[in-house]
């Protein structure tokens, strides 16, 4: 917590006792440990919980403690609805009463589907106390709650390209419907899949993906919480190599995979929008500077999901997924400053900074020291590359081609700056 407080990060804490699950797809788990709430009551939990908040009130303030986002997840195995929003109302009343600015919500569960999470709020509309937010997960599968898209299991919604938009436009949809007071909506858990053996996880595709989620959360979420951050949170007895297809931003040997990078990218960009659409954005900081992040995301072909069910055979060869093919781009901006400006690119893709495909380079070997572990933390980073561009008549211009699944990040800054 101190790590926290003295970085000004805010925590988000789970009140829930999820089970610990590791899987190898979306159905098979290679661990399972199911977790019991250990008190006898609901209340003995709320006192608990107040006990806990007003030690932390104790060491770092009360206001660092009203700055907390607190989730009550709902549990699989929960089928009462009601039992689940009185037990949310005593939570909430309980720690409202002491700290008054600390934001509650739920459910927290990838339970969306077209019954239960509409029931869920339907119910919840009429409640007295109403959830500072709402949190989803988004792991893209068939959980009926897209079923309305199409009935031909052929055409299946969860594998396409658009899984993302259309699932949040459903939840804010069934939101307004239900008329629910809440502020703010949370995508607590996503990722491509919730499997953790999975190549796809340590490709190039992985930087793109993320790159294009967050560009398309942009005005549709308050909060998105990539899970899981590093690759230790889903080691085990089999995961012995340098990479195992865990879904991780970090290798288990601290090396950075490229959606780490499609973070990294979209964490430089500067707070004005300029424009966006569905391959990059543009911003500045109105001092003329700007930053452009960039993708040619490629969503993997129908082969990519008959392999997956047969995850286990697949883990460390090489596949292709994706039909490769590059795209030039082509940027304008306009009422630029006229003078010279410098261009900065950071481009990751397969040739240049994938921890898997450098890999490959070593033969796959399991046969790796200490200075190969540090050869391929260097190694795997963005190539950079710098060039000088004229405005003039205050209009600025920037070409470049990527290849599928590659993401780029660009910095435009003014000479002598």
């Amino acid at each position: 917590m101190s790590f926290l407080y003295d970085n000004h990060l805010r925590p988000y804490l789970e009140l829930g006792f999820k089970p610990i699950q590791i899987n190898s797809d979306y159905f098979r788990p290679v661990y399972y440990e199911e977790r019991k709430r250990p008190f006898e009551t609901i209340e003995a939990y709320c006192d608990c919980m107040e006990a806990m908040l007003r030690h932390y009130e104790w060491l770092y303030g009360h206001t660092f403690v009203e700055s907390w986002y607190l989730e009550l997840w709902m549990g699989v195995e929960e089928t009462d609805l009601s039992l689940y929003l009185d037990n949310f109302d005593l939570v909430y009343n309980r720690l409202k009463n002491a700290f008054p600015g600390i934001r509650i919500g739920g459910v927290g569960t990838n339970r969306e589907n077209r019954s239960e999470f509409e029931e869920l709020i339907r119910l919840w509309s009429r409640r007295f106390n109403q959830p500072d937010f709402i949190s989803v997960y988004i792991y893209p599968f068939d959980n009926g709650f897209l079923r309305e898209f199409t009935d031909d299991p052929a055409q299946a919604v969860w594998k396409t390209a658009d899984y993302n938009v259309l699932f949040l436009d459903k939840v804010r949809h069934v939101l307004d419907d239900n008329e629910l007071r809440t502020g703010e909506l949370h995508v607590s858990e996503w990722n491509f899949t919730p499997g953790s053996r999975d190549m796809i996880n340590d490709s190039s595709f992985k930087g793109a993906y993320v790159v294009k989620s967050l560009m398309e959360m942009m005005g549709r979420v308050d909060v998105a919480g990539y899970w899981p951050g590093l690759d230790l949170t889903s080691g085990y007895y089999d995961t012995k190599h340098l990479i195992d297809g865990r879904g991780g931003l970090l290798t288990k040997g601290n090396i950075c995979k490229p959606a780490f990078y499609g973070f990294a990218f979209f964490s430089q960009l500067d707070p004005y929008l300029i424009a966006q659409d569905e391959n990059m954005v543009v911003t500045t900081n109105r001092r003329s500077n700007y930053r452009i992040v960039c993708h040619n995301y490629a969503h993997p072909a129908e082969n990519y999901y008959e392999i997956r069910k047969d995850t286990d055979a697949v883990v460390r060869e090489s596949v292709e997924f994706f039909n490769y093919q590059t795209r030039a781009f082509r940027i304008v901006i306009r009422n630029v400053e006229n003078g010279r400006y410098y261009v900065k690119k950071r481009l990751l893709d397969r040739r240049h900074g994938c921890v898997q495909n450098e890999w490959q380079h070593m033969g796959l070997s399991d046969a790796l020291n200490v200075r190969d572990i540090e050869y391929l933390q260097g190694v795997c980073v963005p190539q950079i590359t710098m060039d000088t561009v004229q405005v003039q008549n205050r209009e600025l211009t920037i070409d470049y081609t990527l290849e599928t699944n590659a993401i780029l990040s660009i910095h435009i800054f003014p000479e002598g700056s």
